[in-house]
């Protein structure tokens, strides 16, 4: 583990005590890398050492779908924050249908996100670029996120792509 990394893990500890255990994921509907997978098992794993906690998505196919199943594995509370959108554009299915432990009523796909990460003290992203694009929801919501980070006491951390790197934004 690099000095970076272990430092990191400390601050997600200390985050999980203070009780700020709810945590917003949004992340590419590709899918995470092996790197990011990894990175949120190990976040999962200090928060819930930290007490109880909620982890909250959008119900999407991709990255959303295989943090859903880390998170229940870590014993999550699971929230969720569907789209109402059933497709996207290209056609591909948008929701994954995950079962939750509380799920709100489905909204269009960037209010989901944004009431999401009202809703979350720590939000991790996973994006499949480190390109920031504005017509990439993924990068919307980060975006949102570090708006929302500098007026309330919420902490935004990106997962980049392979190789992974974690940067607290």
């Amino acid at each position: 583990m690099k000095p970076f990394e272990s430092e990191f893990y400390s601050l997600v500890r200390w985050f999980a005590r203070r009780g700020h255990s709810k945590i917003g994921f949004t992340g590419s509907a590709r899918g995470m890398t092996p790197g990011q997978i990894d990175t949120l098992r190990k976040i999962l794993t200090e928060m819930k050492a930290g007490g109880a906690m909620e982890f909250h998505t959008c119900d999407g196919a991709g990255s959303d779908f295989e943090a859903h199943q880390m998170a229940r594995e870590a014993g999550a509370r699971l929230i969720g924050h569907p789209p109402r959108e059933e497709t996207r554009p290209n056609g591909q299915p948008m929701r994954a249908h995950c079962k939750f432990d509380m799920e709100f009523p489905p909204l269009p796909i960037v209010a989901a996100k944004r009431e999401l990460i009202d809703d979350s003290d720590l939000i991790i992203g996973a994006p499949d670029t480190l390109i920031e694009s504005p017509t990439s929801v993924t990068w919307m919501a980060i975006e949102y996120a570090r708006q929302l980070a500098a007026k309330k006491l919420k902490a935004v951390m990106v997962l980049e792509p392979e190789p992974t790197n974690i940067r607290v934004a």
